[in-house]
């Protein structure tokens, strides 16, 4: 019960920041059962895209602070979603 709060106030919290701050926002969450969640204020695809290019420049930039952000999370929403 506490994970689904928990994970329902981030995307309650998402949608927020997003209306707020006029900002495009896209949350993934990797459930304890391998199960996937999503939220995004606008398409998801495309959000993921422009974070895949944003990541390539900033491999060169700092490549091992880039790699501590969410590059496992990316990679396994796209494995999961190409599918």
């Amino acid at each position: 019960v506490t994970f689904l709060k928990r994970k329902h106030g981030l995307m309650k919290k998402a949608y927020e920041l997003s209306v707020l701050c006029d900002c495009q926002v896209a949350l993934l969450i990797s459930e304890p059962n391998n199960k996937l969640s999503q939220y995004a204020s606008h398409d998801m695809a495309e959000l993921m895209q422009r974070f895949k290019q944003v990541r390539k420049r900033s491999r060169h930039d700092n490549p091992i602070a880039f790699e501590l952000m969410m590059a496992f999370f990316l990679d396994t929403f796209v494995a999961h979603w190409a599918r």
